[in-house]
């Protein structure tokens, strides 16, 4: 009986280490037909490279675990020459690697966004300095404090907007031209676009509050003869 298994994900062989293998480059056949179709070289060596156990309850893995153990060392008059790997151990130092490289990717996107809020904070400073006659202006034409910051704050959420569709369209392009250079099958959720835009709303609010209060509070007579 031949056929192709489907495809698997990297496994890692080594508990704490990052060396993997490729399992879909493995082939299976049986022992006997190996034996007649290939000579070892080394006839003192083993013919059994790996024992796969599959338990039908997960939680009884430490169990079996140690009943292996003491027949394997049994058999090998207790030599330590083989190696246990407990799956339930590798999706522990698995997931203990994913919550490090979740916390690394959160922090750089925590000090991204305090970057980014800040050079829109700056921007919109450099705005109302420049534009401080033009707000005296507005304000001696009727404008209320309330409508002058609704006018800044609209316009750093603008930005901040703006900059989430740069994002959004950089990170698409390089998730679609990962797939093409790469074996790596990459997917973008829709959630995910619409929490950066969340984010990006979010950031312009916050950090253009502050800007849009200090236009807001210019005294309009001061601010028509500010040159």
């Amino acid at each position: 009986m031949t056929g192709v298994m489907r495809n698997k994900a990297l496994f890692t062989e080594t508990v704490g280490e990052l060396a993997s293998r490729d399992l879909n480059t493995d082939i299976y056949l049986p022992l006997t037909t190996f034996s007649k179709r290939f000579i070892r070289e080394n006839q003192l060596e083993s013919e059994i490279k790996q024992i796969t156990v599959k338990v039908a309850n997960s939680e009884r893995l430490p169990e079996v675990s140690t009943i292996i153990r003491q027949m394997l060392n049994r058999h090998h008059f207790n030599n330590e020459d083989f190696s246990i790997i407990i799956p339930f151990e590798l999706m522990k130092q698995e997931e203990k690697e994913r919550k490090i490289y979740n916390f690394l990717l959160g922090s750089i996107a925590a000090i991204s966004l305090l970057v980014g809020g800040i050079g829109i904070m700056n921007i919109m400073l450099a705005s109302v300095l420049e534009r401080t006659r033009e707000i005296g202006i507005r304000r001696a034409l009727g404008a209320r404090k309330k409508d002058i910051m609704l006018q800044f704050l609209t316009e750093a959420v603008m930005i901040s907007i703006t900059g989430g569709f740069i994002g959004v369209a950089l990170g698409l392009t390089i998730s679609i031209s990962i797939t093409f250079i790469t074996d790596i099958t990459t997917s973008v959720a829709l959630y995910s676009v619409i929490i950066a835009f969340l984010f990006s709303v979010i950031v312009g609010i916050n950090f253009g509050y502050l800007p849009a209060k200090k236009a807001a509070e210019l005294v309009p007579i001061e601010s028509i003869r500010h040159e």
